[in-house]
């Protein structure tokens, strides 16, 4: 049987056990239905047909696929769900309601605005008008609402009186709030509204409006305008005095520049920075051969000194140098030097002729003896010739010896000779360098004030002149507003009342409640549009049937969540006191899920089973520890190891400690015998994670961990693996290929149908035997939907287990 293509179908109704694992009435045990079980009525097979084709047309639907994920999104967040359309609706109620406040008489006014002034029509000033037209049309709203206006319009006598104004706390805030104006119309004609049930006093008070704002904007725009053309010929006069004044200077700099044309300078400036150049140039090289000048001056001094010292009286020497006459003639003649000049004397040379012309006598003898003769009378032969050649060599030596001093001294003199005259053409050369040097600097200094004034004059004539460029552009732009600024306050005012103050009537409640409804409508509509995307994007696991046809791989079992835990290693406080049902119903179904893998199995040489799943939080230790004491319980001999080395959460579970344990045996600290704690309970071992280390979690993927898996399937019948979690880690992935088999383990409400997809997915990419999915944490309602017929049976012909029991020692 292959991972995913399973023969059974999802395996969702648990039988009952007992505590060591026999069937009861109405269970199931290794797979075969138990007669027992109750009679059910078999509908004939053309009305199951018929059945079938019917729920596949329904189903294939779209309205119906649209709104079954409608109702499956309700049904699941149905808290959510109600209290965002609850929300929605009032908040729609609340906007429409508020935009649209009850009313019956609008009061309407129009102004007509020219859109260029008619003095700008054929100006290139018209495309700044256009460009900034809508600016323009928000600025005359926000005027005719201001409180300047507004103030006006208050102080006009139809106002005083009227009984809408006198019943307002705050007629200026009032009016602020109910006057509206906008070019809704069109961008040339404002409308200036008030809504409100009393027609007349609206008419009243929006011609008072539009009376006030002509009178105190549109008509003292053109006081402005002429305020702000005095300003403007005002300006004008001091920029043309200040442009005069700035040619007055430009003059006065030029004749002192030699020249008002700004090219000359810069050629000028351009050849005075060549010749600085130049003049830096062999400055810098004159500089630089002075200093090797002095150099070369500071070390022949001391070397001249000390050829004088050694060719003069050695009584004035002390006696420490004394000592270092040695090394002083080393440094000053060195001892192959002298060798050379010591070959070149003729009598050296003499001696040392002869002694090559006896060496030679001696080789052609040795060739001329016979080989055969013994080497005592050959040295016998012989001994005239050596004696003769170490005489030789002796006289050689004794007279290098005596030579040698003189041939060093008359080496010290010539050296003495020559440092002395090299240091006076290097002082006579030294004299001349510094006069030449010191004659640059100060034409490099003369040169540099020159250019400085140069840059100077430059600079200031190019910036006066760029000033009055400058002046004389804003002079010209001064000239052209002044100029348009006469024809604005000749021509006639940009604004004129278009028509007058006028009673419309205004909407009645029935659109009010239209646009109520509609409202309402598209608000729930978004909202449960929003529900359908947040269920078809998170696709929680609500129960087994959400797997069904999205992961190949069978649903195994569905364990029901409670909120009591058994300790798995002790008894409880009373071994006899009957469990809570709700803790029953868990241990049963880890019972009918272990009596499911024994049959799945039974076939197999399989053994070493891992628990995983796609994240963290979704069971799987729990499953682990429940399933392991299951086999135990049912007299399989077997090993519950923590493979999670990054959290590891068994030893919690067991009530026990968590090292030594695997790490430890991993890093070859002890035997895996040694790190086993045996019987937690009857046939029950468990190899806990040890001290959580990096290094532990790279060597479970080494042959090390599969050699140990070898060797625990020759002492055990099942080895239950609580693993890390697929998604997050790689270490489950690592150790697969020596798994027979794998569970994966979800939480309802929590595990997630993507995230199981492709957990399931690297399992089986890795060659891995999935051999089916469990749902954990069924909610009680849940958990009786799906087996109330069943713990209905178990409840009423079977007592709950003991903890005694399902210790394993009852």
């Amino acid at each position: 049987m292959t991972p995913g293509k399973s023969a059974l179908p999802a395996y969702h109704s648990p039988p009952a056990t007992n505590s060591t694992g026999s069937n009861v009435p109405g269970s199931v045990h290794d797979g075969v239905p138990s007669t027992a079980s109750p009679t059910l009525e078999i509908p004939t097979p053309v009305s199951l047909a018929a059945a079938h084709q019917f729920v596949t047309l329904i189903k294939e639907n779209p309205c119906f696929i649209i709104l079954a994920t409608v109702f499956r999104a309700v049904r699941k967040r149905w808290l959510i769900a109600l209290t965002g359309a609850s929300l929605l609706t009032a908040l729609a109620i609340f906007t429409i309601w508020y935009f649209m406040p009850p009313s019956k008489f609008t009061a309407r006014a129009l102004l007509q605005f020219d859109l260029i002034p008619s003095g700008v029509a054929e100006s290139p000033h018209q495309q700044y008008y256009l460009a900034n037209l809508t600016s323009f049309q928000k600025t005359q709203a926000a005027l005719i609402r201001s409180r300047t206006v507004l103030q006006a319009a208050l102080a006009k006598a139809e106002l005083r009186n009227l009984e809408l104004l006198q019943r307002q706390a705050d007629p200026l805030a009032f009016l602020e709030t109910q006057i509206h104006a906008d070019f809704g119309i069109s961008p040339e004609i404002m409308r200036v509204t008030m809504s409100g049930q009393e027609g007349q006093a609206l008419q009243t008070i929006v011609h008072a409006v539009v009376q006030a704002y002509l009178a105190e904007v549109a008509h003292k725009e053109h006081a402005q305008l002429r305020s702000e053309l005095e300003r403007i010929k005002d300006l004008i006069a001091r920029y043309d005095e200040k442009i005069r004044a700035k040619q007055t200077r430009l003059r006065e700099l030029e004749q002192a520049a030699g020249s008002g044309q700004v090219q000359t300078l810069e050629i000028f400036l351009r050849g005075y920075l060549e010749q600085l150049d130049r003049s830096r140039r062999e400055l810098a090289a004159q500089a630089h051969t002075l200093r090797q000048l002095q150099a070369e001056l500071k070390a022949l001094q001391p070397k001249l000194t000390l050829a004088k010292m050694v060719l003069g009286s050695s009584e004035n020497v002390s006696w420490y140098l004394k000592l270092a006459i040695p090394c002083i003639f080393e440094y000053l003649v060195p001892s192959a030097q002298v060798e050379l000049r010591l070959c070149e004397e003729p009598q050296f040379a003499e001696k040392k002729r002869e002694l090559q012309r006896l060496e030679a006598e001696l080789d052609a003898a040795c060739a001329l003896l016979s080989p055969n003769l013994s080497k005592e009378r050959r040295a016998a032969l012989l001994k005239t010739k050596h004696e003769a050649i170490y005489e030789a060599r002796v006289q050689l030596e004794e007279l290098a010896r005596r030579l040698r001093p003189m041939v060093r001294r008359q080496l010290i003199q010539e050296v003495a000779l020559a440092t002395e005259q090299r240091v006076r053409e290097l002082r006579d050369k030294h004299v001349q360098l510094t006069g030449l040097v010191a004659h640059l600097q100060e034409e490099v200094e003369h040169l540099e004030r020159l250019i400085a004034s140069l840059k100077r004059s430059h600079l200031d004539l190019q910036w006066l002149k760029e000033e009055i460029e400058a002046d004389q552009q804003v002079a010209k732009r001064l000239a052209a507003r002044k100029d348009q600024l006469e024809i604005l306050c000749e021509s006639p005012t940009r604004v004129r009342l278009f028509e007058d103050a006028v009673i419309l009537p205004a909407y009645d409640n029935k659109q009010r409640w239209l646009y109520i409804t509609i409202a309402i409508a598209g608000a729930l509509t978004f909202w449960m549009a929003g529900l359908v995307a947040w269920e078809c994007r998170t696709q929680p696991i609500y129960g087994p049937e959400v797997l069904a046809g999205k992961v190949s791989a069978p649903v195994l079992a569905s364990l029901p969540h409670t909120e009591q835990f058994l300790c798995l290693r002790s008894e409880a406080s009373d071994p006899n006191k009957p469990l809570p049902l709700a803790f029953s119903r868990f241990v049963e179904s880890v019972d009918a899920l272990r009596t499911l893998l024994i049959h799945l199995l039974q076939h197999e040489y399989s053994q070493v089973i891992m628990v995983s799943s796609a994240v963290q939080g979704e069971g799987k230790t729990s499953l682990s520890c429940h399933l392991a004491a299951s086999l135990a319980r049912a007299s399989r001999r077997t090993l519950l190891v923590d493979t999670d080395l990054r959290r590891p959460r068994a030893h919690k579970l067991l009530a026990t400690v968590q090292d030594p344990g695997l790490s430890e045996v991993l890093h070859a600290q002890l035997d895996w015998r040694q790190a086993i704690q045996s019987e937690i309970i009857p046939h029950l071992d468990f190899l806990p994670a040890g001290a959580s280390v990096h290094t532990g979690v790279r060597l479970l993927s080494q042959d090390y961990f599969l050699k140990l898996l070898e060797t625990w399937r020759n002492d055990y019948d099942f080895i239950i693996l609580d693993s890390s979690p697929v998604l997050l880690v790689a270490d489950p992935l690592s150790i697969v290929q020596g798994v027979d088999a794998v569970i994966l383990s979800t939480m309802y409400k929590v595990s997630t149908l993507p995230r199981t997809q492709i957990a399931y997915q690297r399992l089986v990419a890795v060659g891995a035997r999935v051999l089916g999915i469990v749902v954990n944490g069924i909610s009680p309602r849940q958990y009786d939907y799906y087996y109330g017929a069943y713990h209905y049976y178990y409840n009423s012909h079977s007592p709950n287990p003991t903890a005694l029991q399902l210790s394993g020692r009852a």
